[in-house]
């Protein structure tokens, strides 16, 4: 899956995640895999850090840049969140297809407008395959997984609209929540509550191509704190 810009071209979305994180590192940064935010450490007028999986993490300042799954720990420093941002299921297929006998030959971009299924190729016969789901302002409490019927959907209809494919084959379901603002121009706060908190969501797809430019009004508002 790339992201496209006129002027640019095309992005490899891991490639510059990567780069980000690896310039961020080179900064004085540390990266923590596998480390879920559980709970914040605040008291009053000024939060201390985070409880998480690994352990509690203390800081000065603190920016929160999570996706939907993170906003309801954020409540009581952001009170307003859950009336300014929407979260927006998404799920998915990652697999492979063969056309035409080539396991290598790259299938085609697929947006059905009626249907709403897609196809995003990502190189190498490898493939992201959904359908647009219209579910919105969900309890991400009591989610649901991703169907064996809704996967045998996806297949059923791209064999149908791909005559030359061969085979599909999937590796992984996937399902998140993409989070909005309604004027999908995302949100960068301070908190009302605990002064020395910012909080940098909501832009959902529109985030990755902005990200330069929103850490660096993060950064200036972080440093003013």
């Amino acid at each position: 899956m790339n992201g496209y810009d006129v002027g640019a071209g095309y992005l490899d979305p891991l490639e510059t995640c990567r780069n980000y994180v690896l310039a961020g590192c080179s900064n004085g940064g540390n990266l923590m895999e596998n480390t879920r935010v559980k709970n914040l450490l605040n008291e009053s007028e000024y939060c201390h850090g985070i409880k998480t999986n690994n352990g509690d993490i203390f800081a000065d300042k603190i920016i929160f840049a999570g996706g939907a799954e993170g906003v309801g720990i954020l409540e009581n420093l952001f009170p307003s969140l859950s009336k300014t941002l929407r979260n927006k299921r998404i799920q998915y297929l990652l697999g492979t297809m063969s056309l035409g006998g080539n396991p290598y030959e790259t299938p085609p971009i697929v947006i059905d407008d009626i249907s709403e299924y897609y196809i995003k190729p990502m190189g190498n016969g490898a493939v992201l395959m959904g359908k647009v789901i219209d579910e919105w302002d969900l309890d991400l409490k009591k989610t649901s997984p991703f169907s064996a019927i809704d996967e045998k959907k996806i297949i059923d209809f791209f064999n149908k609209k791909l005559p030359n494919i061969n085979t599909i084959k999937v590796n992984k379901r996937v399902v998140g929540y993409d989070l909005y603002t309604p004027s999908r121009q995302g949100e960068i706060k301070l908190s009302p509550i605990a002064k020395n908190c910012l909080f940098v969501s909501g832009f959902s797809g529109q985030g990755f191509k902005l990200a330069p430019e929103i850490s660096k009004k993060a950064s200036k508002m972080s440093i003013a704190i």
